[in-house]
């Protein structure tokens, strides 16, 4: 067993080992834990548990989750109390496909490192009995109750909870995980009880049916998510026999009504579950903390022992073969305003070629945005808006059986109907593409730039959260040799043109092979309607085979009893088939050109006095750097495809050197396959440094590629060798000098601290605030080297404040068309950039301005930023994609607040915030806006504003403030309005507790200061403003839904029977946090619900405010005090959940630092007694947390 290979920057060390019942064990341990948190003191569990602390300098740990480009703005338009109210919502954001388990409580996040640990179990729903369908998934749950050892039902998360931890579980379709993180200090008192799970666990009776119940509501909560809906019809139309064809949410009826029906005994069925599936064989266990590899070791050794042996290797359904057969069009009925279809290929399973990453090599390809790509042709065609491609994170499309490969096309209206209909036109251009990727055959210059981003990835690969690592690395422990764990899906070790031939031939042919479509519309009746008449008269898509010699073609219209959804499907005719195979490729579609955003040059800059290091390849210098070769990093979505094209695992050959394992920083030698004429198309962008000069160098790079490549293939051998342990030794040499300087910064900026905490009177202040480096009419910069991370990468936050923007709803419906005609002018530049490395956001933030934020490696950032704003002020929208533009948008504003959980926390946000337009009154005028309108509104929005930057990380302040100045000046003459001249927005003011206890005793409201309050949200009226006159209302600025006395949502009201329950989420990128931006049509993913389940709730008006009558006596005072109680009824008709907030508002008090850490305090403290209170023990709903906001 080789090192374990991880990127330069990575302090933790690693340990493989597997004890001798059979669990597989990963040891990571961390030097920073301790240093990074003064920790909880030891209990009895962990005595002797803390270990020697380490003298290394430690550091905040940080996701690094880098989002795709574009103006996608936080889910249902929570994006923070003072938003517009016109930001749309993530379709299906939901949860993640494939996972079912706990929500994942909101506790306390503080900046620091916490130990953690993962166990997977080789066993989930495939596994599940026919007889009760979900099993897995209730065992998960069940395991939670308690065990031998820890007979109280909530030890576990209450021992966590008081030792500032949390947890979380999920089941998948072939692993179950379980996980936690902890105070560095309690890690063994919490393994121990975590261990209990496996080794002896009660399933109590008394928890049986409470747990049940728990999983019926998480069912009841994705009953109207449309991706879960989509996968279920997947599940229930695999070819029968195929253990695809199951129920593997589960729910009261198949876990409990049914089988005591039947006379079963649940808990012995439970039971009898755990004791033939759950072993030490089958396990996997990841364990992070601050001791020694040693101390860690001999805890799992002790602690894990006692599991169950002797079931055997975990499960593979490597025999069960290909889930569909045929090709198979299927239609179905979608909740929210969206027409999608999605092709599903059938590969098989991959996983044993990682290396190789064919299938992202076609995901890259056909997910691609860029010129010529499939996605701009239909963008051009007026048919789609968005794309995505690629094999999903997920059980169903990854498992030992097989992989499914999906393309995701988001259709207008025009694509929905265009040629014979039902979304087929656009599926006609995806196989002309796939065959233009035939004619061309497998390029090597294509695989080797993926190879390279992806080793420049990873070798400045960001810290992650440890709980999500654990969690990631406990799933994938069994399948990959120890020395590839962590660098797995970045590793491109094999270039096999024969296996990517092989699944474009073989898997993605429209005549080879069995593929299914799925089409998923709310225009489902009238779709269905037209089938059938087609099926009555063999006309349309349907015409008449006979004279082919073909059976006529049916349309059958089934019901998927466990959604009671409908859908209607028919096989694709071949002839249609055949037409798709001979289909030639529009001149249009071409191969991706070389992407001229990819950095380097990753010198990483310092204070004036202190050395600058740069990660390359001896002999080149710092501006000539090489790019580093190892691939995907923080944006490479480790679970899913994003809109962006899916990125597969993987990085290159490795060295082991006697400084440690490292990537070899060797240049790409497929890029010698690329010519200068090639080289040449990189488009220069307006703004860079290097960008006159791009298609030169970009020549010359292929040129000595060429060379670099002819000579390693002609002294292939010792030579290679030695090459690459010199450039392992030089990047671990500069890596480690980097971290010398980093130490040193860091212990500087501890003393600069130290003195600021002194001059405010504080009792400590933990970071140095930015410096305003420049302030001017029209610009404002700050600015803040990174001192802790010492990668090459910057965030650039840049606030645009004008007088129109929110001034009026018309006004903010024109702000977001400009954002998404933005989007859609930069998309095929944006889109290279974000391959490289690079990352756009833009949001609209009400009357406090627009924001956009560029973030990624330092190099190319300021090109990016500067095609961004240039392309605001000289660029114009796009008339040529206007109508597929504004269609996309109308269609997101119908869409907004359709879960519950959402809308509640919209009408919240927006209920505090000073000046705002409700969406639904935005809405219309994004229905009735002109393009001449938002070419007009531009033109005004840019002759008087003015703009604030915000830099951090990899770039010095007069840098920082030489990039800020020419934004401005791309911004035109306008941009020299004051600071002070722009209008600021603010948060309400909520009446205080003595106010409210007055208003107890009298019917009248007094009046007076308010400076600190508390009271809840859920009615229509207004609270009056802050700073502003007493006795003016916000009524006349905001009126929004209509108030409902008969939706069973009255707080003072107990739930009935058919209220309680509610959701339980699953962890990390599933349940509660999970979801990705693909669209409707995701797949079941997070097994997550969608909040407190409540029957009455039907769709409420949109428009004019009313006050809510019949208010019970227990709500009164809510009642006499305008603003204090919010309610609306949920927007889709058939939606079953209910959801409440409460907000108490501790005023400004609470900016001191120590009420601060009171709250944090409180937060960490109430987190779950309440979610064992209200959710557990009283089932009043299946999601429950706290959480404080300053």
């Amino acid at each position: 067993m080789g090192d374990i290979v991880k990127c330069p920057t990575d302090k933790k060390t690693y340990r493989k080992i597997e004890l001798r019942n059979g669990l597989g064990v990963l040891l990571l341990s961390d030097p920073d834990i301790f240093n990074s948190c003064t920790g909880s003191g030891d209990d009895g569990d962990a005595a002797g548990s803390a270990g020697k602390a380490s003298d290394t300098e430690g550091s905040d740990s940080e996701s690094g989750e880098e989002g795709s480009s574009g103006s996608e703005e936080d889910d249902d338009g929570g994006s923070g109390e003072g938003s517009s109210g016109s930001e749309e919502e993530d379709e299906d954001a939901g949860s993640e496909e494939g996972r079912k388990g706990k929500p994942k409580k909101k506790g306390h996040h503080a900046p620091v490192k916490k130990a953690a640990a993962a166990m997977a179990v080789g066993i989930g729903s495939l596994s599940d009995p026919d007889d009760l369908p979900g099993l897995s998934h209730y065992l998960e749950h069940m395991l939670f109750m308690g065990s031998t050892k820890y007979p109280n039902e909530n030890e576990y998360d209450d021992y966590l909870t008081k030792h500032g931890g949390s947890s979380n579980a999920f089941t998948e379709l072939e692993t179950t995980n379980y996980h936690f993180d902890v105070s560095p200090k309690n890690l063994r008192g919490a393994l121990d009880r975590f261990a209990q799970f496996f080794v002896a666990p009660l399933c109590l009776e008394t928890s049986l049916e409470r747990e049940v119940q728990a999983v019926d509501s998480e069912f009841a909560g994705v009953i109207q998510d449309d991706g879960c809906r989509a996968v279920q019809l997947m599940c229930h139309t695999a070819k029968p026999g195929h253990v695809y064809r199951k129920f593997t949410w589960g729910n009261k009826l198949s876990l409990w009504d049914k089988p005591t029906a039947a006379g079963v005994d649940v808990r012995g069925a439970v039971l009898d579950y755990y004791r033939r599936h759950y072993c030490a064989e089958r396990m996997s266990l990841v364990l992070l903390g601050g001791e020694t590899l040693d101390e860690l070791q001999s805890w799992v050794t002790e602690i894990f022992q006692d599991l169950p042996t002797g079931k055997g290797p975990r499960p593979s359904f490597e025999s069960m073969g290909m889930p569909f057969e045929n090709r198979t069009l299927y239609v179905l009925p979608a909740v929210r305003d969206t027409h999608e279809i999605v092709v599903t290929f059938q590969l098989p399973c991959l996983t044993p070629r990682y290396g190789a990453k064919a299938e992202h090599y076609i995901s890259h390809l056909v997910g691609h945005e860029g010129p010529g790509s499939l996605l701009s042709l239909l963008k051009a065609q007026g048919w789609a808006t968005d794309l995505s491609a690629g094999v999903e994170g997920d059980g169903y499309s990854q498992n030992t059986g097989c992989y499914l490969f999906g393309v995701t096309i988001t259709l207008t209206e025009a694509g929905l109907h265009a040629g014979p209909g039902l979304g087929l036109a656009p599926v006609e251009l995806l196989f002309a593409y796939f065959n233009m990727l035939r004619q061309h055959g497998p390029q090597q210059w294509i695989w080797q730039e993926l190879k390279s981003m992806a080793e420049m990835k990873f070798m400045f690969l960001e810290e992650e959260d440890g709980m999500d690592m654990c969690t990631r690395l406990a799933a994938v422990l069994h399948l990959f040799p120890a020395e590839h764990i962590m660098v797995a899906e970045y590793l491109h070790q094999e270039y096999d043109p024969q296996l990517i031939t092989s699944l474009l031939d073989n898997c993605m042919h429209p005549i080879n092979s069995s593929y299914r479509l799925d089409l998923l519309t709310k225009e489902y009746e009238p779709l269905k309607q037209q089938l059938v008449q087609q099926a009555d008269t063999q006309t349309g898509l349907l015409q008449p085979a006979a004279a082919r010699g073909q059976a006529p073609l049916k349309v059958s219209i089934e019901t998927e009893p466990w959604f009671n959804m409908e859908s209607a499907w028919v096989q694709v005719p071949d002839e249609l088939c055949r037409t798709w195979a001979t289909s030639p490729p529009p001149p249009s579609l071409k191969l991706p050109p070389p992407n001229p955003y990819i950095p380097t040059d990753f010198t990483i800059k310092r204070r004036a006095g202190h050395r600058s290091h740069c990660c390359h390849p001896p002999g080149a210098t710092q501006h000539q750097a090489q790019q580093p070769s190892m691939v995907a990093g923080a944006d490479t979505d480790r679970c899913a495809p994003s809109k962006r094209a899916r990125l597969s695992s993987s990085a290159a050959g490795v060295h082991h050197n006697a400084t440690g394992v490292h990537p070899q920083p060797v240049p790409a030698a497929a890029l010698a396959t690329r010519t200068a004429a090639e080289a040449a198309q990189i488009k220069s962008v307006p703004g860079d440094a290097d960008a006159s000069s791009t298609a030169a160098s970009a020549a010359d790079s292929a040129a000595a590629a060429a060379a670099s490549a002819a000579v390693s293939a002609a002294g292939a051998g010792a030579s290679a060798a030695d090459s690459a342990a010199a450039a392992g030794a030089s990047a671990a040499s500069a890596a480690h000098a980097s971290a010398v300087d980093a130490g040193s910064e860091a212990a500087a900026e501890a003393e600069a601290c130290k003195g600021l905490a002194a001059e405010l009177r504080l009792p400590v202040v933990l970071a140095m605030p930015p410096a305003l480096i420049h302030d001017s009419p029209g610009l404002r910069v700050w600015h803040k080297l990174d001192r802790v991370f010492s990668t090459p990468r910057v965030v650039m936050y840049l606030r645009l404040a004008s007088p129109v923007l929110g001034a009026s709803p018309k006004a903010v419906a024109l702000n977001h068309l400009m954002l998404k005609l933005l989007d859609d002018v930069l998309n095929e530049d944006t889109y290279l950039a974000d391959v490289a490395g690079l990352h756009y956001h833009s949001s609209p933030e009400g009357m406090a301005g627009i924001e956009f934020k560029v973030e990624g490696f330092s190099h190319r950032l300021p090109l990016l930023a500067h095609r961004l704003l240039s392309s605001l002020a000289t660029g114009g929208p796009s008339r040529a994609n206007w109508d597929t533009v504004h269609e996309a948008l109308v269609r997101k504003y119908r869409n907004m607040a359709m879960e519950v959980i959402k809308q509640a926390s919209y009408e919240r946000l927006f209920a505090l915030t000073r000046h705002a337009w409700h969406w639904s009154v935005v809405a219309p005028h994004v229905e009735g806006a002109t393009l001449a309108e938002v070419e007009g509104y531009v033109r005004e929005l840019l002759q008087r504003c003015h703009l604030e930057a915000f830099v951090h990380g990899n770039m010095d302040a007069g840098e920082a403030k030489e990039v800020s100045e020419a934004l401005q000046k791309v911004l035109g003459p306008g941009c020299t309005a004051a600071a002070a001249g722009m209008p600021r927005d603010g948060t309400i003011i909520l009446p205080s507790s003595s106010e409210l206890l007055d208003l107890g005793r009298s019917s009248e409201p007094r009046s007076g200061s308010r400076q600190s309050s508390g009271g809840a949200l859920q009615q229509d009226s207004q609270p009056q403003e802050a700073h502003e006159n007493p006795g003016e209302s916000k009524g006349n600025l905001r009126r929004r839904t209509r108030a409902s006395s008969a939706s069973g949502c009255n707080s003072g009201q107990a739930p009935s029977e058919g209220q309680k329950g509610g959701r339980r989420g699953s962890s990390g990128k599933g349940g509660i946090e999970g979801g990705q931006k693909d669209g409707a049509t995701q797949k079941a993913g997070g097994k997550g619900g969608k909040g407190s389940r409540a029957k009455g709730g039907k769709q409420g008006a949109q428009g004019q405010g009313q006050q809510n009558g019949g208010v019970s006596a227990q709500q009164q005072p809510f009642h006499q005090y305008p603003g204090l109680l919010h309610q609306a009824e949920a927007r889709n008709p058939a939606e079953e959940n209910a959801a409440l907030e409460v907000y108490y508002q501790i005023g400004l008090a609470a900016t001191c630092p120590r009420a601060l850490a009171l709250l944090d305090l409180a937060d960490q403290l109430l987190c779950e007694p309440m979610y064992n209170q209200l959710r557990t023990k009283e089932q009043l709903g299946y999601t429950g947390g706290f959480s404080d906001t300053c």
